[in-house]
């Protein structure tokens, strides 16, 4: 059975391996590449123009029920750009 989840940005409905799972881990925003931690998580596609929404939509705090600084953002987003 395949695990479906939704793209935060655009709202597009994919396999769960399909995107990219930015987690939170000691009140801290990062890229899950093992799919595995066991904390609160939010999916994005794999695409630039969703990664450019998430740059406007700035609520990965919020979805995540953490605070997330400035700094601690530009470095998710460039993160997820290198991916």
């Amino acid at each position: 059975m395949k695990e479906i989840r939704t793209c935060i940005a655009c709202r597009q409905k994919k396999n769960k391996r399909e995107l990219l799972r930015i987690v939170a881990d000691n009140d801290k925003a990062i890229v899950d590449n093992t799919y595995k931690y066991n904390s609160r998580a939010m999916y994005i596609c794999k695409d630039i123009d969703c990664i450019n929404k998430i740059k406007k939509i700035k609520d990965v705090g919020k979805i995540l029920k953490i605070n997330v600084t400035k700094e601690e953002f530009n470095k998710l987003i460039f993160e997820l750009g290198e991916i």
